[in-house]
């Protein structure tokens, strides 16, 4: 508990925390309340009743973050699909722990003698995700050199 209250003393541990947990709840109470509906605004009229604009809207005609192609409004889209992305990445998260802790318990119990060969070889892995990170980005870059 003492750790708890150290903690909540950090500004931007509150900041997270708060954006995450309010992000959560909006996403929930938009699924439960609201049954996952999108709001939707395809034209606008005018006084006249005709047609002066279609979708995409800018964040200026339909506030806070616009339309998409179909017209469906992106803030409802961002609250509805948060409680997939933040849902998954805690899977992901422990999942790694869960993992990391497995093997780790069994290269530090069982296999210690080979502790230098194996570590040589994970390290590698340190710079994997760095490496296809910098592939995806650079691939448009650098393909047409290669031509």
């Amino acid at each position: 508990m003492h750790g708890l209250k150290e903690l909540c003393k950090h500004r931007l541990f509150l900041t997270g925390f708060i954006f995450l947990f309010l992000l959560i709840s909006f996403s929930l109470i938009q699924a439960i309340f609201f049954h996952d509906k999108i709001p939707v605004t395809k034209l606008f009229y005018d006084n006249k009743g005709e047609i002066t604009a279609s979708g995409p809207f800018s964040p200026i005609d339909v506030p806070p973050f616009g339309t998409d192609p179909i017209g469906r409004h992106i803030f409802f889209l961002l609250i509805q699909g948060a409680k997939y992305t933040i849902g998954i990445a805690v899977v992901v998260a422990a999942m790694r722990i869960m993992i990391s802790s497995f093997v780790g318990l069994i290269f530090g119990g069982y296999l210690s003698k080979w502790s230098k060969y194996i570590s040589g070889l994970l390290n590698g892995f340190y710079y994997i995700p760095v490496a296809l990170i910098c592939y995806v980005l650079l691939y448009d870059v650098v393909y047409p050199i290669w031509r």
